[in-house]
């Protein structure tokens, strides 16, 4: 009984430490805060379909050919490439509605290798 209440006690000790730990890093200690928060999206690729041009005729919305049967949920994100010719990257999106078959994605990051355009694929690989 000694030991139990003794391995109680370092537990205890710990748990402090720990949520000291995350309150100096401005993080919530309510399991609530986290329910959302999904796992990593299993390794997908699929097909641009469609593009809403923002300025400068950057896409802005990109609407993908997978979605929630794939296992994709909304706040993932994904890498957008063309493999056609020499290939390049493209930019990130970040899934904001997911339907089972297809999603759209809010473009993040783009880079001045392209403009993303239907054809061009999305995969959470890279």
């Amino acid at each position: 009984m000694k030991l139990v209440n003794r391995r109680h006690t370092q537990l205890l000790e710990q748990v402090a430490f720990l949520r000291k730990v995350v309150r100096l890093n401005h993080l919530s200690t309510e399991p609530a805060d986290y329910a959302d928060k999904s796992t990593p999206p299993p390794n997908v690729t699929g097909l641009v379909l469609n593009t809403l041009p923002g300025q400068r005729q950057r896409a802005t919305l990109i609407e993908i050919s997978i979605g929630s049967d794939d296992g994709l949920a909304k706040g993932n994100e994904l890498d957008v490439y063309r493999s056609s010719g020499k290939g390049a990257y493209l930019g990130k999106i970040r899934l904001v509605y997911v339907t089972p078959d297809k999603s759209v994605g809010e473009l993040i990051e783009k880079t001045k290798n392209g403009v993303i355009q239907r054809g061009d694929n999305a995969t959470t690989k890279l």
